[in-house]
């Protein structure tokens, strides 16, 4: 009874775990979401830049929107959830010259596109199951690329800000100002890589109510076990109770024979005594 009694904890436990993971993917689905508008709006601009009835004024005002486009990225690139980044954070791989306090890989720059630091949530009681939810690196948009590839090394304003991650690629948070400087091509494969942010995020969440699900039947399972080993329990004490409870009047009952025959042997034993 302990044993199943200690299981059963444990599975309320792990559920509660992978609630607050499903909690946390659906979080990042409703970021990832506003991700794929503004690219889209940025892929919009950069089009429209491209028309030759534009004038300055129009090209300013579509750059203007850019910049706040950027900025939006930027907050989502740094959402938390209960304090977590939503999304990897270059402080989780990239280090700092302590001279220069120029950016520096630790190993070797990230593979093509954004980096994934994922988190690893466990989906049995005893560790034994687990998946990796999926947190790719918004700040490393290096799919992102532009006209003119990316040679110099990172770079950062005065405040500290990285203003170029050195990667080899020209992103957009850190590499460009100008929507002209966009690569069209580039835009298009950073639509279809948002698209495939948003399916693992799909994918992590389906798996995440699965594994819910599992244990809910598990926990179920588990309880009316327990029932049955404490019904069963609650039973065998009672039979002995009753058994004992029996004995004991049996007991007493003779007991009370003997008090009495021993008042008709006694005067018959001592035949002289007073009865």
């Amino acid at each position: 009874g302990m044993k199943l009694a200690a299981r059963r904890d444990g599975i309320e436990a792990t559920k509660t775990n992978i609630e607050n993971a499903l909690s946390f993917v659906q979080v990042q689905e409703g970021a990832l979401k506003n991700l794929a508008a503004v690219v889209a709006r940025i892929d919009e601009l950069r089009v429209l830049c491209d028309d030759v009835t534009k004038n300055p004024a129009d090209i300013q005002n579509y750059q203007t929107e850019y910049a706040e486009l950027r900025d939006q990225m930027l907050q989502l690139a740094l959402q938390k959830f209960n304090g977590i980044n939503l999304f990897g954070h270059p402080s989780e791989y990239f280090a700092r010259d302590p001279i220069t306090n120029a950016g520096l890989w630790p190993q070797s720059p990230p593979p093509y596109g954004p980096l994934n630091l994922p988190l690893t949530v466990y989906l049995s009681e005893n560790g034994t199951q687990s998946m990796e939810v999926s947190r790719p690196v918004l700040f490393d948009l290096a799919i992102l690329e532009h006209k003119t590839p990316a040679t110099s090394p990172s770079q950062t304003d005065a405040s500290g800000k990285m203003i170029s991650d050195g990667d080899g690629t020209m992103d957009l948070l850190h590499d460009t100002e100008y929507l002209t400087d966009l690569s069209r091509d580039g835009m298009t494969d950073q639509l279809t890589l948002v698209s495939t942010m948003l399916a693992k995020n799909g994918a992590d969440a389906s798996r995440l109510r699965f594994a819910l699900d599992s244990l809910n039947v598990s926990a179920v399972n588990i309880e009316a076990a327990h029932s049955r080993i404490m019904d069963v329990d609650v039973a065998a004490e009672t039979s002995t109770l009753a058994r004992v409870k029996i004995l004991n009047e049996a007991g007493m009952a003779s007991l009370q024979k003997a008090h009495e025959a021993m008042k008709y042997i006694l005067p018959l034993l001592n035949p002289g005594s007073p009865s």
